[in-house]
């Protein structure tokens, strides 16, 4: 998708958004998300230096606009044009919405068999799975600075905790074996929330700084790993039983893991906070190996018993190293904390 294309796209969803009225009020943290995405497209950079003067609704906006720096315009937009139909789908409408196509939030075709364009043509509606959808916004989430998510902490009542409001993305239910992994990082998350509430100690908080941080970008780990298997099963169910019976094509499949591929690489990027980076990076090989498939494949039922085949025999990755990936991050991010808490009680 060229960036004139991105920079349309842009436009329209701008104009629309601004006479969206949401079924329910969306946070302020998802408000800030989608000013700091729009921002940073019009306006590039937040400048170095901010009003001393300014009020703390000014100040939020700035320093959520800071957390953007870096973003090229048209990456901008494309995380713009994502972040808006994620709230859309949270949040509903009091009116029917039109569609927007999700697509646009890609990186471009895959392997050149559709575009945005032909997507949208297709499917009348938004058709990208709540969890890859909000990967963008966990990533913005686990760069909170210190400073920022200690200030957060001591402003927020323990009736609107954050994490307590959660849920799984993925799986038909809290209670299926999909929406396991998910539920057990935000059982651990609630936890460490519902600790740094109430104690109203600043150097436990910076202790616990690291820790919240971490999980967030577990909780992208979670998401990916599922929906890139349930994608696979998708794809042995549609082999077995055919598309019309399942009610989904291979290539809508294949549309949705572009759209996860897209989300991880850009989990990589130097702008993300070091742990988004490093489960980018362990999520990478599997992530690679959906782009060659659909590079070396012009069949996409060729690609499909490909991937599923390579999934299967590298199965160990995912049941194996990665927990235990995660396990190292949680261990230094507890190290990590104790570091910043010694820097809290000294008042550095």
């Amino acid at each position: 998708m060229s960036d004139r294309d991105i920079a349309t796209a842009f436009r329209s969803k701008v104009v629309f958004m601004k006479s969206w009225k949401p079924a329910s009020m969306p946070s302020n943290r998802d408000r800030l998300e989608l000013y700091a995405l729009h921002k940073q497209s019009v306006s590039g950079d937040a400048p170095s230096s901010f009003a001393s003067s300014a009020s703390s609704a000014e100040r939020a906006k700035y320093n959520a606009w800071r957390t953007k720096s870096g973003l090229a315009t048209s990456e901008s937009m494309k995380l713009y044009l994502q972040e808006s139909d994620r709230q859309i789908r949270v949040y509903g409408s009091k009116t029917t919405t039109p569609a927007f196509s999700n697509a646009t939030a890609t990186n471009g075709p895959v392997n050149g068999r559709s575009s945005s364009a032909s997507i949208a043509s297709e499917d009348s509606t938004c058709t990208t799975p709540r969890g890859i959808a909000a990967i963008p916004l966990l990533c913005a989430a686990a760069g909170e600075s210190r400073p920022a998510y200690l200030r957060r902490m001591s402003q927020t009542p323990a009736e609107a905790a954050w994490w307590a409001r959660q849920e799984a993305l993925c799986g038909e239910s809290t209670s299926s074996l999909a929406a396991f992994p998910e539920t057990l990082v935000i059982f651990l998350a609630k936890l460490v929330e519902m600790l740094s509430l109430a104690s109203g100690n600043a150097v436990l908080r910076a202790l616990l700084w690291p820790l919240h941080n971490s999980l967030l970008s577990l909780w992208v780990m979670a998401i990916a790993s599922i929906t890139l298997f349930d994608g696979v099963w998708k794809i042995v169910l549609v082999l077995i039983w055919g598309a019309r019976r399942m009610g989904i094509s291979l290539d809508q499949i294949w549309k949705d893991l572009s759209l996860l591929v897209s989300s991880i690489h850009s989990a990589c990027e130097p702008h993300q906070a070091i742990t988004c980076r490093l489960v980018g990076l362990a999520l990478l090989p599997a992530t690679y190996t959906v782009s060659l498939l659909d590079k070396w494949f012009s069949s996409t039922t060729l690609a499909s018993v490909a991937l599923v085949a390579l999934l299967t025999t590298n199965l160990w990755y995912f049941v194996f190293l990665l927990p235990w990936v995660s396990f190292l991050m949680l261990w230094a991010a507890m190290l990590a904390g104790f570091s910043f808490a010694v820097i809290e009680f000294a008042g550095a």
